[in-house]
């Protein structure tokens, strides 16, 4: 989505004009969106390089305009660049991004993103300017955002951006033809073959999640198998001789099958399909969600569907039985009988993210930081956890409980959002409990003997796997000031081994714990240091983490979502090195049965009833078998019934309240069956 600020547009045309000629600092753009950071005091802007040209602009207290006095030449196709950025005190992870106005319409636009990268230190790369940009002067946005991406009219907190004016030349350089030396194809089982013979000089190329990952010969093979297609990831091949691409490219995602077949749909609604009669197919028709129809296609090349009905949705694809299962082997076409449009309009998204799982009970999703999407977690039928996941693409569950049964998806508005998964969790979970001191000593819970292996990581490599079973604590020989160690206790359990402890974390050189944190008798946590140190609460229920809170705005934080009896720990982390560090002692307390939260009751009618007060932030919230059918606004109301009680369903009902990054529940739970 294109985001401008117009009002009074030729005013403003013709003071940008007059300002650039009689030389005022005023931006040469001035219908352009407005961007910045909010605090530049620890990280800054300090220079850039593209090609021949350098600027260094140090901090400019999270905006910079130099449009009118900084014209950057570029090159038609690729400009190399030098982003460097400037820090009062330690280096923090920086994400930056570059838009160009390419089209010259005095908007910066999402699709016109030339650059993007992250790094704690200095950023080299490439930025491309395609054949489809405008010659002449325009506008170029530079954002260097603390932790995350920008868009590019965002006002974020830490951080700066700055406004730069770039002379594109004519006759950008046109598109290379795609190389067709060989052809590719890849099957369900993701078994690649080529085209041309035994003996040619060809190299396979696989590139992983936009990483190549393996550059094999191909000279004595005609197909090949990638021996690690790990689910969810995304993979694209290639051929190349001599270091060029000589093939097309061929792209699948592990874990998916691969579409084979293409179909089509004509005017008259006939479904036509490429391939030969006598393949094992099967036509698939739904209807409005619903499958409706499933039809042998072996020996028929198109299908009209005998019983169209108008203004439905359908869809249609095929699908094939591989491996003790029938799979989709084909695009996926819809129309829509008797719409106005034509084509009938795009579908509803049923699921507008995806998400995947994998071995170690790591979740990851799809969409963009900054998406206003909620984890949410179900075990053994009950949701046990709803968790902001605006700010995290992955996340770990901290209490998967050997033996129990997990679902997950992600929800928008309280409404599913995406596919389920589900996952069982092993026998192994963590059992013993690390802790380290001010001198990096990390001592363990449990006995001597026990056949433990201490293991010590380093900048993200593992540089020592130690016998523990003599010691209950170790200080490793070999710290280095300013790396990032990880340490846990593994145990080999089934023929592997597993991890079986928490992680713990430090930095040498940095104090283990340089912030102390106190508890107050209403629960509020209170922090030293200053306002603006970039550190975050961390929040433990019942050995779940349930937030993340920003603290660098206040030295006071009170947790809403406090639950009577619930066992809870408090800490403060901070990104050292790109990675996040515990900084603080740790709090453990438990809220008694005083604790002011909100309180539910039901009547035989099934009406709630909630206490407080009309105007309290609050919202209602409904799960119908296992699935959250419903959040509603209680401000208004102390009583609520809601509308679809269903009878054979059962209900659980609770109050959530916004603070921070998400919703907390600050309720009992009520639990019904309708009968």
């Amino acid at each position: 989505m294109k985001t401008k600020i117009s009002f009074f547009l030729p005013f403003f045309q013709i003071f940008a004009l007059i300002a650039f000629a009689l030389g005022f600092s005023a931006s040469a753009y001035a219908t352009l969106c407005s961007s910045s950071g909010q605090y530049s005091s620890y990280e800054w802007i300090d220079g850039i390089q593209i090609g021949s040209y350098s600027h260094a602009s140090g901090s400019n207290n999270g905006y910079a305009d130099f449009t009118t006095t900084q014209i950057i030449p570029l090159e038609s196709g690729e400009n190399n660049l030098t982003l460097t950025p400037g820090f009062s005190y330690g280096s923090y992870p920086e994400y930056w991004s570059i838009w160009i106005d390419l089209n010259q319409d005095d908007i910066v636009d999402d699709s016109e993103l030339v650059f993007s990268g992250s790094s704690s230190s200095a950023v080299n790369g490439t930025m491309t300017i395609p054949a489809t940009a405008l010659p002449g002067k325009t506008i170029m946005r530079v954002a260097m955002k603390y932790d995350s991406s920008s868009t590019p009219c965002e006002t974020f907190i830490w951080g700066e951006v700055e406004d730069y004016t770039v002379d594109i030349p004519a006759g950008s350089l046109p598109e290379p033809p795609t190389p067709t030396l060989y052809t590719l194809n890849v099957d369900n089982n993701y078994i690649l073959s080529r085209s041309g013979n035994i003996g040619e000089v060809a190299v396979w190329v696989i590139e992983k999640d936009g990483a190549i990952v393996l550059q094999r010969n191909a000279a004595n093979e005609l197909t090949y198998k990638y021996f690690n297609n790990t689910a969810g990831s995304k993979f694209r091949v290639w051929l190349s001789e001599n270091g060029q691409q000589a093939s097309n490219i061929v792209e699948y995602e592990a874990g998916k099958p691969v579409s084979t077949h293409e179909i089509s749909v004509d005017e008259n609604f006939r479904v036509t399909r490429d391939g030969t009669l006598d393949e094992p197919l099967t036509w698939v028709f739904e209807k409005d969600g619903v499958v409706v129809l499933q039809r042998n296609a072996a020996n028929e090349l198109d299908y009209t569907y005998f019983n169209n009905v108008n203004n439905v949705y359908y869809r249609v694809w095929l699908e094939r039985f591989i491996d003790g299962a029938y799979e989709i082997v084909s695009n996926v076409v819809y129309y829509v009988p008797g719409a106005v449009t034509n084509p009938p309009p795009e579908p509803p998204v049923p699921t507008l993210y995806t998400i995947n799982v994998d071995n170690s009970y790591v979740l990851s999703r799809t969409g963009e930081l900054g998406d206003s999407v909620t984890w949410q977690i179900e075990k053994n039928g009950v949701i046990v956890l709803s968790r902001n996941a605006s700010f995290d693409m992955t996340y770990k569950y901290y209490s998967n409980t050997a033996g129990s049964q997990f679902r997950v998806w992600l929800a928008v508005g309280g409404q599913q959002a995406s596919n389920i998964v589900e996952y069982e969790v092993g026998s192994v979970v963590s059992t013993h409990e690390l802790t380290v001191d001010a001198n990096y000593m990390i001592s363990r819970s449990g006995t001597l003997n026990e056949p433990l292996t201490w293991v010590i990581e380093k900048d993200g490599v593992d540089v020592l796997q130690k016998n523990a079973a003599n010691e209950l604590s170790y200080t490793y020989f070999s710290n280095v000031n300013n790396s990032y160690y990880r340490v846990w206790l593994e145990q080999f359990v089934n023929g592997a081994y597993e991890v079986v402890s928490n992680v713990v974390y430090y930095v040498p050189g940095v104090a283990v714990n340089p912030y102390i944190i106190t508890l107050a008798n209403n629960y509020d946590l209170t922090r030293d240091g200053n306002i603006g140190d970039p550190v975050s609460w961390v929040i433990e229920e019942n050995g779940a983490e349930i937030l993340e809170q920003d603290a660098s705005n206040g030295l006071i934080y009170n947790y809403p979502g406090l639950i009577s009896g619930s066992n809870y720990r408090a800490w403060l982390v901070q990104t050292v090195n790109s990675q996040k560090t515990v900084v603080s002692n740790v709090l453990e307390f438990t809220p008694g049965p005083s604790f002011g939260t909100y309180s539910l009751s039901i009547d035989p009618t099934y009406r709630l009833y909630r206490t407080g007060s009309i105007g309290d932030s609050l919202t209602w919230v409904i799960e119908k078998n296992g699935t959250i059918v419903l959040q509603r606004n209680a401000a208004n109301e102390l009583d609520y019934l809601y509308y679809s009680n269903t009878k054979g369903s059962s209900f659980r009902v609770w109050l959530e309240q916004v603070s921070g990054y998400g919703y907390y529940r600050v309720s009992n739970i009520i639990e019904y069956d309708v009968q």
